[in-house]
């Protein structure tokens, strides 16, 4: 199940944010609380600014999540704080420390990259900038010598978006058509649905982003230049067959059926469906590979990059290439039920947006590119990863 949480956090000082993680240890939570104080002082006890905290937040939940060092992940946090109060948007504050605890700090500064973003464009971090400046716009909380840059902004961010959009807007469009041919159930489409109109809202506005799918997607095709065409129509199902009148009899009919007990853990061999013969090969291949944003080969790699590189080798499947993306497709899948080849998606920065994917090799166990250990392998058990986890998917 995809669970989709709120974009700003509740009010909250960063000592009780801390304290609200209960799934760490004693002992670890000794060493995040000794970085936080040492880096933050006093205003670890106050609330300051919402979105100041809230990108302060973001980054120690990223550094928890790959398992970085607590005082490495609290300095970068409390830049992000600073920037944000100097009026660099959450997002972009966020993404700038991302990429400084990566060694990729950017040579210009936060600040110059957020007000320069259409330039500096960046797919994933442009929905959130866009609510960003559009709430500052709707709120009145831009100055007047503000507002034409930001409109400026808003303008040129939105039309590099239109590709990205029109993929999302496409993808749900199909899934809306097989729930009203009856090819997939409502209960189960509802989930995928609600995550492409996430990113749809926060891109074009809550009265954009709420026009229906097939519309969005044949406007946004238009603006582009391209033709307007969804997936062919599959195929009908087979017909059930028919089972023989003469047939009076079932020896097995008053056996006692044996219902599998809910969350029971499978063997080894019962999450390893046929089919799926060479996803340990192809898991292994990338094992080791250290992680690089944006990366796509054996010099590095990011997680949904090796998603993609793993269906490829062994499904010969062409994965989209964000994990935004990823997340429409296939089934939800209850966790459960997970079996190898399943992808599993993530809230690192538990913004409300799914920013992680891994491929689930079978056995409890994950293989995804972390920040810190590039691409491993990981028990889903995890705390880390339980606590950013947002749901499963299964396409074959």
């Amino acid at each position: 199940m995809v669970v989709l949480l709120p974009l700003l956090f509740t009010s909250a000082t960063l000592v009780q944010y801390l304290d609200s993680r209960t799934e760490i240890s004693a002992e670890e939570r000794a060493q995040w609380d000794k970085a936080l104080r040492l880096t933050f002082g006093g205003s670890a006890l106050r609330h300051d600014d919402d979105d100041a905290i809230s990108a302060a937040r973001s980054v120690i939940a990223y550094g928890m999540f790959h398992q970085l060092d607590p005082m490495k992940v609290m300095r970068a946090a409390y830049e992000a704080k600073n920037d944000s109060l100097a009026f660099v948007p959450p997002p972009m504050a966020v993404k700038y420390q991302q990429l400084a605890l990566l060694g990729r700090r950017p040579t210009e500064s936060a600040r110059f990259l957020a007000f320069n973003f259409p330039r500096y464009f960046d797919e994933e971090l442009a929905p959130e900038m866009v609510a960003y400046w559009q709430k500052l716009l709707d709120t009145g909380k831009a100055s007047a010598a503000d507002i034409p840059r930001i409109e400026r902004q808003l303008k040129e961010t939105r039309t590099k978006m239109k590709p990205g959009l029109r993929e999302i807007s496409k993808r749900a469009a199909e899934i809306e058509r097989d729930v009203k041919k009856g090819r997939t159930p409502a209960a189960q489409a509802k989930e995928s649905l609600e995550l492409a109109r996430q990113d749809l809202v926060l891109a074009l506005g809550p009265k954009e982003g709420a026009a229906p799918f097939n519309e969005l997607f044949e406007r946004l095709s238009k603006d582009l230049n391209l033709p307007a065409v969804l997936a062919p129509e599959p195929p009908p199902p087979p017909p059930a067959p028919v089972t023989s009148p003469s047939v009076k009899t079932n020896p097995k009919k008053n056996e006692p059926k044996q219902e599998p007990k809910k969350n029971e853990p499978k063997s080894e061999t019962e999450t390893t469906p046929a089919g799926w013969e060479l996803l340990p090969t192809a898991i292994q291949r990338w094992i080791g590979t250290p992680y690089l944003l944006g990366g796509v080969d054996q010099k590095g790699i990011d997680c949904s990059g090796f998603s993609r590189e793993v269906y490829r080798e062994s499904k010969q499947f062409e994965l989209p290439r964000t994990s935004v993306l990823q997340a429409l497709e296939g089934a939800v899948v209850d966790t459960s039920e997970l079996r190898a080849g399943d992808l599993v998606f993530f809230d690192t920065l538990e913004r409300g947006r799914i920013t992680h994917v891994g491929v689930y090799k079978g056995g409890g166990v994950i293989a995804h590119a972390t920040s810190s250990r590039g691409v491993t392998y990981e028990k889903l058990s995890s705390k880390w990863l339980q606590h950013a986890y947002r749901g499963a998917r299964r396409l074959f």
